[in-house]
């Protein structure tokens, strides 16, 4: 290449010394410039192959989401004939692979707000639910107070037993009436 070529192209020593390049080599700015683009190649060549790795903990091909699925329980009470003002309910996981997404409130007034509970029984095998009101109007028949959304895992579907603790009246009463939890449809 010429001389007039090398000038047209920006490769006078003006040009080679503020690229970082002297007469004796590289100076520590172009020494700093090369590593940070080696190291941007580097890790160019490499994201990739982190990203695409499979974790260990399932096998090779599955995809993370595989045989994960939400299914929706509903907790039925039926008082008969009672008022039912106040209930606790416990619910025990006995068969399956999952966990409580989320709890809701019932059909309506005045069990329509979800139940207190405790957070991180959610994740265990057991989980307790009580709710109370003291509105004038008490459902005497068959109520839905709760739902669960639950996460499942694994081909075996989870299956809750529910045992109804106490059901309570306005006035304080225990009354005897029968809990049930059912599969219900998604909302």
């Amino acid at each position: 290449m010429t001389r007039l070529g090398m000038t047209r192209l920006g490769m006078t020593r003006l040009g080679m010394t503020r690229l970082g390049m002297t007469r004796l080599g590289m100076t520590r700015l172009g020494m700093t410039c090369l590593v940070v683009l080696t190291l941007v190649a580097m890790w160019g060549a490499i994201a990739p192959l982190a990203i695409a790795a499979e974790p260990t903990s399932r096998p090779a091909g599955t995809q993370p989401t595989e045989n994960v699925r939400f299914r929706r329980f509903d907790i039925l009470i039926d008082p008969k004939g009672a008022p039912l003002a106040a209930y606790q309910v416990e619910l025990i996981r006995e068969a399956g692979d999952g966990v409580i997404a989320g709890i809701e409130g019932g059909d309506a007034a005045p069990f329509g707000e979800p139940p207190d509970y405790d957070r991180e029984a959610m994740s265990r095998d057991r989980i307790i639910l009580a709710a109370y009101t003291t509105d004038a109007q008490v459902p005497t028949s068959r109520v839905r107070v709760a739902g669960l959304v639950v996460r499942e895992r694994g081909p075996a579907a989870v299956r809750f037993r529910a045992r109804l603790v106490v059901a309570g009246t306005p006035e304080g009463k225990a009354i005897r009436a029968d809990v049930v939890i059912v599969e219900g449809e998604t909302r």
